[in-house]
């Protein structure tokens, strides 16, 4: 008789401190100031640790243009903190949750990175997460100086390169290398723990050793949140965790079989890649107080001055045609 597997289902949790919906920070219940607030987080992170969260996601909305219109100043979810000082500070408050970092490598270094999550994983005693994103917003670009933005294309295969250096700086020290320092001999290290990177691509290369213990992970734990082809290629190589859209069940079940069955000619077994589809959840005690509380949010959105790619749209009836 087969024993049928055990499955166990993963939750993963992104906040933001002014809502996911636009109006949220519009509400009554919202009355703090704009400014950060750390002590948000912690409690946001110490409650879902206790609800029994597997992780605690923080995004990274990086960059800002310097347009200053009527649209920008509605919008507050481009003033959050850094995830590497966020999820730091968070660490000394948590102990079991998960700690997944966005961090985009359009606008960082291979080495930055590998030293900022060996950093992050020994903090938190191996519960860094690296949300892998390659998205080039043009804003973006203009704030890191990038004049000719790479293809879409070419930016996974960009990713995928600046992970594979990541890995090997990471693997540039055995998991035991700082474990017995002999002072008897004087030596800090056993010298054949160290295995020197010599690394050439396309995109980066890199020469020496990565300046930190090795994660007590290994690697961090790998997610990744596209949807396009490219994106579901990347996931199925790459990934251990994907934060994908779920419109309807149809499209979530959909998305799964998908990308589960790229896995296979990249030597993983499907159990390798956890698949969260992202939810906006409004909870109360039953249906219709829900419905009521999402109709308040609903009821605050400013319809008056609405634009898309810098076309106004006010004029067109919002139910009519576009």
């Amino acid at each position: 008789m087969s024993q049928s597997k055990k499955r166990q289902l993963a939750l993963n949790v992104f906040l933001l401190r002014y809502g996911h919906h636009p109006a949220g920070w519009l509400h009554p219940t919202w009355t703090e100031n704009g400014r950060p607030d750390l002590q948000w987080w912690i409690r946001a992170a110490k409650i879902a640790e206790a609800a029994k969260f597997d992780t605690f996601f923080v995004a990274d909305f990086i960059g800002r243009s310097g347009v200053i219109d009527k649209q920008s100043v509605k919008n507050p979810n481009n003033f959050h903190f850094e995830p590497f000082t966020l999820l730091s500070a968070i660490a000394a408050q948590t102990k079991d949750i998960g700690l997944v970092a966005t961090v985009n490598t359009n606008f960082s270094d291979p080495y930055n990175v590998a030293r900022q999550f060996t950093s992050l994983d020994h903090l938190s005693g191996g519960r860094a997460g690296w949300n892998v994103v390659s998205s080039l917003n043009p804003v973006t670009a203009k704030n890191f100086g990038i004049e000719a933005p790479i293809t879409h294309e070419e930016r996974y295969e960009r990713a995928s390169e600046f992970i594979q250096l990541t890995k090997a700086l990471w693997d540039s020290w055995d998991d035991d290398a700082f474990d017995h320092p002999d002072r008897h001999s004087g030596q800090f290290y056993d010298p054949a723990s160290g295995h020197p990177v010599d690394f050439k691509g396309e995109y980066f290369k890199s020469e020496g050793l990565l300046d930190f213990p090795r994660p007590i992970q290994g690697y961090p734990v790998f997610v990744q949140a596209g949807n396009s082809e490219t994106g579901r290629e990347f996931a199925a190589r790459e990934a251990e965790m994907t934060y994908s859209s779920a419109t309807s069940l149809d499209v979530a079940k959909a998305y799964y079989a998908d990308v589960k069955s790229r896995m296979a000619k990249y030597g993983r077994d499907e159990d390798q890649l956890k698949i969260t589809p992202g939810l906006n959840v409004v909870v109360a005690e039953t249906d219709q107080e829900a419905q009521d509380k999402y109709g308040e949010l609903q009821a605050l959105v400013d319809f008056s001055e609405l634009e898309f790619g810098g076309k106004d749209l006010s004029k067109y009836p919002l139910d009519g045609p576009l």
